[in-house]
């Protein structure tokens, strides 16, 4: 059916963090469930399955109008931003951290709250600001570097990705950011993986069974910052071998993130700068 078609396809898009083309694929899936089942094939199957659909996707489609405000990165404490003004380098900054009172110094406008608002927020006020200096100030404001503590969660839970945390986190507590694990997951033979991991890393295995189920404190983990928590389908038998294959997944993880940030950093700035040449 071709609505169950556009609805699988969106959930691909949407688990893989592409939320626009999965928005754009739900809707194709309401708009070819609508009533379209030729005369004579209205089966009560048939209609149950339409129905099923549509309201699957239609849950999807007002999950994402709800969060769609959200999805922006929030500045967070440690973080290096870069902050230019175009065409006026003495108030551009390209090493801008965030301090611990979660304020950023600029100059002329000085200390300005940062932490917990958008790049987006960041950048009106530092653009409104400089306007009481500069002639309509062209501001862009990027993230250079993360600070902060993070965690990558991969495997068999339900949004794998990268994740902030703060203070003391324990592994049930890193697999909860991630959305908790699947139902396929084997929860026996969880791995977090500590330390460089292009030079010999430490390798944990824990079983997440016995801590819920015997109350065995020890396997929930301590995490650690850039602690990587695997959640495999199935044993892992040799996990020298295992982590060979992983790797190089663990390692675009980083790469991914931060490439997806600076492009979307790029596309801004140059819809920014591209609507003051139209202006012009």
């Amino acid at each position: 059916m071709e609505a169950r078609r556009h609805y699988e396809k969106g959930n691909l898009y949407y688990q893989q963090g592409y939320y626009q083309e999965a928005l754009e694929e739900f809707q194709k899936a309401l708009d070819v469930s609508e009533p379209k089942i030729p005369p004579g094939d209205i089966s009560e199957g048939a209609l149950a399955e339409e129905k099923i659909v549509k309201l699957a996707v239609r849950r999807k489609v007002e999950e994402e109008d709800s969060s769609s405000g959200n999805r922006e990165y929030t500045i967070d404490v440690g973080d290096t931003l870069d902050i230019s003004v175009w065409k006026v380098p003495d108030l551009s900054s390209s090493e801008v951290i965030v301090r611990p009172d979660e304020k950023i110094s600029l100059p002329l406008i000085g200390d300005i709250q940062a932490v917990g608002r958008t790049l987006t927020e960041l950048d009106a006020e530092v653009t409104e600001k400089y306007a009481l200096y500069v002639r309509e100030p062209q501001v862009s404001v990027m993230i250079k570097r993360f600070g902060g503590s993070k965690v990558v969660v991969l495997g068999d839970v339900k949004t794998p990705g990268v994740y902030s945390f703060s203070g003391a986190i324990r592994l049930a507590e890193a697999i909860a950011l991630a959305g908790d694990c699947t139902k396929y997951a084997v929860r026996n033979n969880i791995l977090v993986i500590r330390g460089d991991i292009h030079n010999n890393p430490e390798i944990i295995s824990a079983n997440m069974i016995s801590f819920v189920k015997n109350a065995k404190l020890g396997e929930n983990i301590l995490i650690q910052p850039q602690d990587v928590v695997f959640v495999p389908r199935s044993v892992i038998g040799n996990v020298s071998s295992f982590f060979e294959t992983i790797a190089p997944i663990i390692d675009g993880v980083y790469k991914t993130s931060t490439t997806d940030i600076y492009i979307k950093n790029a596309r801004r700035v140059m819809e920014k700068r591209s609507t003051v040449s139209i202006s012009q």
